[in-house]
């Protein structure tokens, strides 16, 4: 409805006009506005933390042995139930398509167990031919394993269990 009276139909004119500017500045504001990214800022990572223990081979072995490869660092152990055989599973498929890529050497798993008292030398050994044999197993001390897991932010602790093992270690 257009008003009639002259100085009405001036100020709705100029209320328009400001409507309009006002509208061209914003749409300016939000066409010319940098991009806001969303989200959490990553620093860059600290160097992993070097250590060493012995391999299921009985020789010492320290992370720094491996630079220059990939190296995927795995808290496990050789009596878990599921989720180790499970993970292993899927970074031995990994693995062999590096190796059908003719990448076979760029890769290397470091198993630390999480249940020393169990997990001899053998038996890891034993546990990781199953998945890949250049899978290293690395073995310590309670202690020592202790001590890795907490520079790495792992936690674990042995639970008592009715099964014939006797206890489980949640990773």
């Amino acid at each position: 409805m257009i008003p009639k009276s002259p100085l009405l139909r001036k100020f709705g004119i100029a209320i328009l006009a400001i409507i309009l500017v006002v509208g061209v500045i914003f749409g300016a504001l939000l066409a010319f506005k940098p991009y806001t990214f969303h989200g959490a800022i990553l620093q860059s990572p600290d160097t992993a933390p070097d250590f060493t223990l012995r391999n299921h081979y009985g020789q010492e072995a320290s992370l720094s042995d491996y630079r220059g490869k990939v190296v995927l660092l795995y808290f496990g152990y050789a009596a878990c139930p599921d989720v180790c055989p499970a993970t292993l599973s899927e970074i031995k498929q990994a693995n062999d398509i590096l190796k059908e890529n003719g990448r076979k050497d760029e890769m290397q798993l470091l198993m630390i167990t999480v249940d020393p008292e169990r997990d001899t030398a053998e038996v890891m050994a034993e546990f990781l031919a199953h998945f890949d044999p250049s899978f290293m197993g690395l073995i310590g001390t309670e202690d020592q394993v202790a001590q890795i897991a907490t520079q790495y932010g792992i936690f674990y602790q042995k639970q008592d269990s009715t099964s014939a093992m006797g206890y489980l270690v949640s990773v």
